[in-house]
C-alpha cells in the first residue's frame, strides 16, 4: 500500500513520505536491454 502523498501548490509539485521503493519491472536483457549490455541503458514500458 502506497503512504506518500503528492502535494501541489503555486510553488510546484512535491511528493512527500514515500519512504519504500517497490521494484515492480525489471529489465530481462532480451527485450529490454540490461545495464550491463548497454552503460545507457534506459529501461521502459514501450
Amino acid at each position: 500500500k502506497v503512504r506518500g502523498r503528492i502535494v501541489t501548490s503555486d510553488q510546484g509539485v512535491e511528493l512527500k513520505d514515500f519512504t519504500q521503493v517497490k521494484k515492480l519491472f525489471e529489465a530481462d536483457g532480451t527485450y529490454y536491454q540490461t545495464e550491463a549490455q548497454n552503460s545507457t541503458w534506459n529501461f521502459r514500458d514501450p
